[in-house]
């Protein structure tokens, strides 16, 4: 967010745009490797249109290292903001983290989490019932 990225288009070769990244949309697509991100660029000369394709490039030094998630992956437990890791593909324990918010869908984890960790993307909230069921002695 607030990343500065250059934009070009076929429609005027050698013209670049500049604009900053104000919103990321949705989930990354596992097939494509794309997530959709909205790029606020003046416009007054009307030269971009609606429709028009376009390469985007955000300046790889501008960014910052961390580890972002599924918005749906961060559960309120017991008063704390959790993910629950895999420790195998069928045990999963909560890991307290700290995250903000990206975008309608993601989230950016800035402790707790490193890089290669694999958390509970869907279902998450049923792992956080089964974990306090099983803190109270029920199962």
């Amino acid at each position: 967010m607030g990343q500065v990225a250059r934009v070009t288009t076929t429609a005027y070769p050698g013209r670049e745009f500049h604009g900053r990244i104000v919103s990321l949309e949705g989930t990354v697509k596992s097939e494509t490797r794309t997530l959709s991100v909205r790029i606020r660029i003046p416009n007054q000369s009307l030269a971009l249109k609606p429709g028009m394709f376009i390469t985007a490039r955000v300046p790889a030094g501008a960014s910052r290292r961390g580890v972002a998630v599924p918005q749906g992956a961060l559960q309120d437990f017991h008063g704390r903001t959790v993910v629950f890791i895999a420790l195998t593909d069928s045990t999963f324990v909560p890991r307290q983290v700290e995250a903000r918010r990206l975008g309608a869908e993601i989230a950016e984890i800035t402790g707790g989490l490193r890089v290669g960790e694999r958390v509970a993307s869907q279902g998450a909230f049923l792992l956080k019932s089964q974990a306090s069921r099983t803190e109270l002695g029920e199962e």
